[in-house]
């Protein structure tokens, strides 16, 4: 497998998701109870669902991905180290964290009413969710998120 590989996580994996997503990553998160919906959305969107569930990875072998550990960082090394995710610097930072969206480029003029003055004034490249519409930035949380990732 390629690091392009989708994914579908579930209720359990609210973490997992959105780290992933840092790393680029088409991760989708369902947050519901309804299994049979879940399978149904990952045959759909030919994605791989991630899950702590031990019971819908047997009734659903083809579809899914048992995630042993608890822990975040654990949990993308299961998914790496099983062949589906290959980590990327190019694709750092690419989707949006809250909504999965691909980040668009934005002109620091185009940021100006969105982000804090302090952060439009020492800040030159920004990106915009096209859905959501949150601004993100290199800023001191990027950095922090950067030398977890550098981790992996």
């Amino acid at each position: 497998m390629t690091g392009e590989k989708k994914f579908l996580a579930d209720g359990m994996l609210g973490k997992c998701a959105k780290w992933l997503r840092f790393l680029g990553c088409d991760v989708e998160y369902f947050s519901s109870g309804d299994k049979f919906f879940l399978a149904f959305q990952a045959v759909k969107e030919n994605r791989l669902v991630l899950t702590r569930d031990r019971k819908f990875c047997e009734i659903h072998p083809g579809i899914s991905l048992f995630i042993r550990s608890e822990k975040f960082l654990e949990q993308i090394l299961e998914i790496k180290e099983k062949g589906y995710l290959k980590i990327d610097p190019e694709r750092f930072f690419t989707r949006c964290s809250q909504c999965n969206a691909v980040l668009l480029h934005r002109k620091p003029e185009d940021a100006k009413e969105k982000v804090p003055p302090y952060v439009y004034m020492t800040q030159k490249r920004f990106f915009q969710c096209p859905v959501c519409g949150k601004f993100f930035w290199r800023g001191t949380h990027w950095n922090r998120i950067t030398r977890i990732i550098e981790n992996l």
